[in-house]
């Protein structure tokens, strides 16, 4: 291992549904809202409401903004539904593999990024549960897709080869 050349100068590795299992995450908390007598329609569309700003583009999402979503379609909601949903944050839903990929890509890349679109502290969160955090060199998270394709830019002038894998 030692011996292997480095290959890329930068790698930058996508969080939510490549390293993280957003899936089962959103699973977890529509078993919660469902608990609660919201129907699964009614999830699935108040979660696509707030999960992007008022531009489309933002990534947003709160438990908060989704709980206002749903009270607005006329559901009583339980004053613990909030805590149940952040239960589910300290759920580690790391994707199989993805510790072995990162000390993969560690071989081959000078500096390994976690690269993450959404709401600072939300995000955070996610990655502090994941154990990913000591693995990498830096966890940068940005607001929209846009932005993350911005990051890239940025290095890709000043570096010699990058790796980005969304």
């Amino acid at each position: 291992v030692e011996n292997i050349m480095k290959h890329f100068s930068h790698c930058l590795i996508d969080f939510d549904s490549t390293l993280y299992d957003t899936h089962l995450f959103s699973n977890g908390l529509k078993t919660v809202l469902l608990s609660v007598g919201v129907t699964e329609k009614d999830y699935h569309e108040t979660m696509e409401a707030t999960k992007h700003g008022d531009d489309g583009r933002t990534f947003k999402y709160s438990f908060a903004a989704h709980l206002n979503t749903v009270r607005q379609r006329g559901y009583d909601l339980p004053a613990d539904v909030e805590a149940r949903m952040q239960a589910e944050l300290l759920v580690n839903r790391t994707a199989e593999g993805c510790v072995e990929l990162i000390k993969t890509l560690k071989e081959l890349c000078d500096q390994v990024f976690i690269l993450s679109a959404g709401d600072q502290e939300f995000q955070m969160a996610k990655l502090r549960v994941s154990g990913l955090l000591p693995l990498v060199d830096e966890a940068i998270i940005v607001a929209t897709s846009t932005e993350k394709l911005q990051v890239v830019e940025k290095l890709e002038p000043a570096v010699h080869k990058i790796l980005f894998i969304n």
